[in-house]
């Protein structure tokens, strides 16, 4: 809970710095709800986003992922392509994307119930880095739509030591499988301000 604390607290420190410098109507911020798995948005999260030109921006993500609370900061360099359809209906604004983020899964207290025996885990903090591919669609030059593909590599994988309840081994595998090196996908809608 500290963590998703002080990451909303920077995404505010984020926002409100860009407003005190705000210039005429550059459209520089975005903030964006996402879902998915094994994504850099997690099950669920929500991320904040600076575009430093229109090729490039920053950004910051918090989730709720199968790894536990997730944050990552990274940055997604933008292939612009012409106006265009989206959805072959829809007009919008397509560009397509490269980015790579860095991961960190704070650790928690995980339970698991498997054939009546339940368990109780203490997982430690994990590192990640994750390399995505995907799409980011303008429409109306304000509302948003995402979708990527990513990799995610575990430079430290997250440990879970059994705390109470039953012992099972089966608990143990399963809760590592979370942690693998894996693909992961992710859908985001959001705004640009």
């Amino acid at each position: 809970m500290k963590s998703l604390l002080q990451c909303i607290c920077v995404l505010l420190i984020f926002f409100a710095f860009e407003f005190a410098n705000a210039s005429g109507s550059s459209k520089n911020l975005g903030l964006d709800l996402g879902l998915g798995f094994n994504s850099t948005y997690g099950l669920l999260g929500l991320g904040g986003r600076y575009f430093v030109s229109e090729n490039q921006d920053i950004n910051i993500t918090t989730a709720g992922d199968v790894s536990g609370f997730i944050i990552g900061t990274g940055s997604r360099f933008y292939f612009q392509s012409s106006e265009g359809k989206c959805f072959f209906v829809f007009s919008c604004k397509p560009k397509y994307f490269v980015g790579v983020t860095a991961i960190r899964a704070n650790g928690s207290t995980v339970t698991i119930e498997d054939d009546g025996a339940k368990g109780e885990y203490k997982q430690s903090d994990g590192y990640a880095g994750q390399l995505t591919v995907g799409s980011y669609d303008t429409f109306d030059e304000s509302f948003t739509m995402g979708f990527e593909l990513g990799y995610r590599a575990w430079l430290k994988r997250p440990d879970f030591k059994f705390q109470s309840g039953t012992f099972l081994p089966k608990h143990q595998s399963d809760l590592e499988k979370y942690v693998e090196d894996s693909i992961g996908v992710g859908l985001t809608l959001g705004w640009i301000f």
